[in-house]
């Protein structure tokens, strides 16, 4: 990853010579530390992903957290990407892409304690059997979990659940409407300035 400044650039992450590629960052402040979640594709010979953590106190310096989030051990897939992390009562929630083969995606979710230690969820589970659900983006507003992701990268959706992650309900956001923009409507983020989203 490479942070762009006038008249050079400077690595915030150096890659190992036995990794492939950095993905899908996000930023997430816990106390007075922030973290760098990000998908670690470590090979460009096998489809594969896992979550990594880096931390910093000034978003300048970054130093490589031992904290890594493994896909599932039942094989069902090979690679997970695109982080989104929140807490709710002191337990924190991380949705990230699934990525199985065959360009089929579902939405997981793992949940720590201790932001170290992490289990998946496994009675909470976005899959479509017609469709590849990607991108996942949660933000918390009042009491309620707002999880907006994409579908086929055509659309934007909304599903809204409760602090236990029980399914309250769901809405389009917007989808594609021009041909360019076929396959690009996805990575979803939300940011509040003054009192609009």
């Amino acid at each position: 990853m490479l942070i762009k400044k006038i008249g050079h650039s400077e690595d915030i992450l150096e890659q190992k010579d036995s990794e492939y590629k950095y993905l899908s960052p996000f930023l997430y402040k816990k106390d007075k530390k922030y973290f760098l979640l990000y998908c670690n594709r470590l090979s460009s010979m096998e489809f594969y992903g896992e979550i990594n953590f880096s931390s910093s106190l000034d978003l300048v310096k970054w130093k490589k957290e031992k904290i890594r989030i493994l896909p599932p051990f039942n094989n069902s897939y090979k690679s997970l990407v695109s982080p989104s992390l929140l807490s709710i009562k002191g337990k924190y929630f991380l949705f990230v892409e699934g990525q199985k083969e065959k360009k089929k995606s579902d939405i997981l979710c793992y949940v720590s304690n201790n932001f170290k230690n992490w289990r998946l969820k496994s009675d909470f589970l976005l899959s479509s059997n017609n469709s590849s659900l990607t991108s996942p983006y949660a933000f918390k507003h009042i009491n309620k979990i707002k999880l907006f992701f994409s579908i086929n990268n055509n659309i934007i959706k909304l599903i809204e659940l409760d602090e236990k992650l029980n399914y309250i309900k769901e809405q389009k956001c917007f989808t594609k409407k021009l041909k360019s923009e076929k396959y690009s409507i996805y990575s979803p983020n939300i940011i509040k300035l003054k009192n609009k989203y």
